[in-house]
């Protein structure tokens, strides 16, 4: 018997068995033996507010509301903080060059990995990037790559960086080269994206 094949019904009474089908296999229950925590817990739902929910559990979800009732952002409790979904943010793509910047806006965040994907028209000997917090200077570097040799035509490479940090309220990112005017002649096509969560 395949029970998809069998009529439907609207909702259950608590006396009525349920079949479920595995594969071949296929078994019953009754449905009054049915536990709704076992599918879902109150952490497992969604808190909508305009305030975060008090006393959250590890875990928790809290979609953040407008004064309207749109969803302008979405958290999750970790690590007894609010992390928002992860987000990322095209730092350099196609032949735009050299550098870019992102601003932090005194924001705390947790800035995760860097992936980037380089294609050059020829091989590029003792070359270089970076992913430098700055504010009027560098005050730490979160990627700091060189090639001592020809890099080859494709590059691909991503950094896992996973540091949270409270930024200043003019500090940003920014993203440089070593060696540009050999990249700069010779950049076929690029994509650079960094990945990141705010925090609160």
């Amino acid at each position: 018997m395949d029970i998809k094949y069998l009529p439907t019904i609207s909702s259950p009474n608590p006396n009525d068995w349920l079949f479920i089908q595995r594969g071949n296999n296929t078994f019953k229950i009754k449905y009054s033996n049915i536990n709704p925590n076992t599918f879902i817990s109150e952490d497992d739902e969604m808190h909508l507010s305009e305030v975060e929910p008090s006393n959250p559990n590890e875990g928790k979800l809290w979609g953040e509301i407008d004064s309207n009732g749109y969803i302008k952002e979405e958290w999750i409790r970790n690590n007894n903080q609010w992390e928002s979904r992860i987000k990322s943010t095209i730092l350099l793509s196609g032949k735009r060059f050299p550098s870019a910047e992102f601003g932090l806006n005194g924001n705390k965040v947790k800035v995760l990995k860097l992936k980037v994907f380089l294609s050059f028209n020829n091989d590029v000997s003792n070359g270089g990037y970076y992913l430098d917090r700055f504010v009027t200077e560098s005050i730490g570097s979160l990627v700091d790559f060189n090639w001592n040799s020809a890099l080859s035509p494709i590059y691909c490479e991503e950094h896992l960086i996973n540091q949270y940090f409270e930024s200043q309220a003019e500090e940003y990112l920014t993203l440089g080269f070593r060696n540009e005017g050999a990249i700069n002649q010779n950049l076929w096509d690029s994509h650079i994206e960094l990945f990141y969560q705010e925090v609160r």
